[in-house]
């Protein structure tokens, strides 16, 4: 933190920001700019640098006024100087299509929220109340909260627990899996609270690439460290590389073929699979004869069987695990676009099937540019739509029923319908009743007519 009367460092670094964000430097404008930003300042005891995410520098300061904090954008006060502490927290994704940074902040009275700030970061600004011991990252809307002293997980758009609170301790939901603690040992549930990893580990780490590191028991010689997959299983390497995390760096994909990693050395040879979808939560979709498709891991150990069929034209979206889940193409006719939503185990989480090739995961949800199926009220399935169905939670809200279905294809078989266009010779024909021919319309009505 600089002192406000000794921060012009900090006060190049916004103008800085500032001007290059709006492409404009001319001498009057940054003289006027620094004039009102020092009256600005005046109202603060001290300042940071710029606030950073990883490397990715943003354009956001915190701000002192005795034991309180805030956040100021360089420009204005995002959050006033009331809070005893205030965090940056990274939420990823693209930030062309939603926020990618969140403020949670402890207030007088110790508990942890979201506050309410002006509506600069997001369109649909999510708050929490002011209720929580401590607050985690989130995953898409969910955040892992401590409450009365046991965590669990709220989603912050319904003001509800997904989860109710009844661990010790936990960490953030990666992969799809919680780290929770329960009764002294560490294990990964999933987002429907079913136990994924049992509790048996006395430390864990958060899931990556598709493994986890866990520690059996501290009084093991090598501390007992094990690297454990999805399915709870204690993994074996057989390459010894890839007990080197810089050996994952870079994992990519080339021409649908073959898999290389950031030193360009081949992982997975050409020749081998006549497709290979990209590197997602430690698996990788693959078809051998390209007409079936399954996952295998990086030593090509087959996860889910090769039971789905392959998408006709690939694109970057197809066969990308997010969250836990991942849509598989069912096989079926020549031409079917039915899907299902499967996970990690290839267990079917949500019951109904999807009317095209594949539902592409985007601004946060499992999504199609246009119908999903007659089925769905909409054209997207969130996180929490899957799991209120594992909670057998009322779907009316997303799913229709047997008859709302019927009347829905009616609508759009009427709506698809080219709309006749009537000539004067139909007109003609009519009023003579098909003496000279029928007309393209068919048989005339002529009560429609007005005769």
């Amino acid at each position: 933190m600089h002192p406000i009367n000794d921060c012009q460092e900090v006060i190049s670094e916004i103008v800085n920001n500032h001007f290059r964000r709006i492409n404009t430097w001319y001498p009057w404008l940054i003289e006027t700019f620094v004039k009102e930003l020092d009256g600005k300042l005046e109202q603060f005891d001290s300042i940071s640098n710029a606030l950073k995410i990883g490397d990715r520098q943003t354009e956001f300061y915190l701000v002192q006024k005795g034991t309180r904090f805030g956040i100021f954008s360089g420009e204005s006060v995002i959050h006033p100087t009331e809070y005893l502490q205030i965090v940056l927290v990274d939420l990823g994704g693209d930030s062309r299509f939603k926020k990618t940074i969140e403020f949670i902040a402890m207030n007088e009275n110790f508990k942890w929220g979201i506050p309410q700030g002006k509506n600069y970061l997001n369109l649909e600004p999510q708050i929490l109340p002011f209720i929580f011991d401590d607050i985690n990252a989130p995953t898409e809307n969910i955040y892992p909260v401590k409450y009365n002293g046991k965590w669990g997980l709220y989603y912050s758009r319904w003001k509800e627990f997904l989860i109710d609170p009844q661990y010790d301790d936990a960490s953030i939901i990666s992969e799809g899996l919680w780290a929770v603690k329960k009764d002294g040992k560490w294990g990964f549930v999933d987002l429907f609270d079913k136990i994924q990893v049992p509790f048996e580990f006395e430390q864990v780490s958060d899931f990556l690439h598709g493994y986890a590191h866990a520690i059996l028991s501290s009084t093991i010689e090598d501390d007992g460290e094990v690297l454990i997959n999805h399915q709870g299983e204690i993994v074996h390497f057989k390459n010894p590389q890839l007990y080197d995390d810089e050996f994952w760096h870079g994992l990519e994909v080339k021409k649908s073929s073959y898999l290389v990693n950031g030193n360009g050395d081949i992982i997975i040879p050409k020749g081998k699979y006549r497709y290979l979808g990209e590197f997602s939560e430690g698996l990788l979709a693959a078809s051998i004869d390209g007409e079936k498709l399954g996952f295998i891991d990086i030593e090509e150990n087959v996860v889910i069987p090769f039971e789905y069929r392959v998408e006709r034209y690939h694109s970057p979206w197809d066969n990308i695990f997010h969250h836990g889940f991942v849509t598989a193409r069912l096989v079926g006719g020549k031409y079917s676009k039915s899907c299902i939503l499967i996970n990690h185990n290839n267990e079917k989480v949500f019951p109904y099937k999807f009317r095209c090739e594949s539902l592409k995961f985007r601004n946060g949800r499992f999504e199609h540019y246009s119908n999903i199926g007659d089925r769905f009220k909409r054209n997207f399935i969130l996180l929490t739509d899957i799991i209120n169905y594992q909670k057998g939670e009322d779907m009316s809200y997303l799913i229709r029923t047997d008859a709302e279905v019927k009347k829905e294809r009616h609508r759009r078989a009427f709506e698809n319908q080219e709309p006749y266009e009537w000539t004067a010779e139909d007109t003609w024909d009519a009023m003579t009743d098909g003496m000279y021919g029928d007309y393209p319309g068919g048989d005339v009505d002529y009560e429609v007519l007005g005769f």
